[in-house]
């Protein structure tokens, strides 16, 4: 399955601050797109398989099977995802 990532998250090079999932997953796209807040421009998203990215990420384990619609943000303190409401980043 690929999702779009911030850059920086493909070599696990920072945190995932948010992610959103805004539509079902579609022949191979699961409909993810995860953020890095210090990479955050549209322009830095890149597709990466959701397996590579568990790879530096084992927490997103815990989210990536969520139905859409959904936004999770990373709760340092917890070291977990916490849900969002849609309306709080859309």
């Amino acid at each position: 399955m690929v999702a779009m990532a911030s850059e920086n998250l493909l070599q696990g090079d920072g945190t995932i601050d948010f992610m959103v999932r805004d539509a079902p997953d579609f022949e191979g796209d699961s409909g993810w797109v995860i953020f890095s807040t210090s990479n955050i421009g549209v322009d830095d998203l890149q597709p990466v398989s959701l397996n590579d990215l568990m790879d530096y990420y084992p927490a997103l384990a815990t989210v990536v099977m969520t139905p859409a619609p959904c936004e999770f943000e990373w709760v340092e303190g917890l070291q977990q995802f916490r849900p969002l409401k849609m309306s709080k980043i859309l």
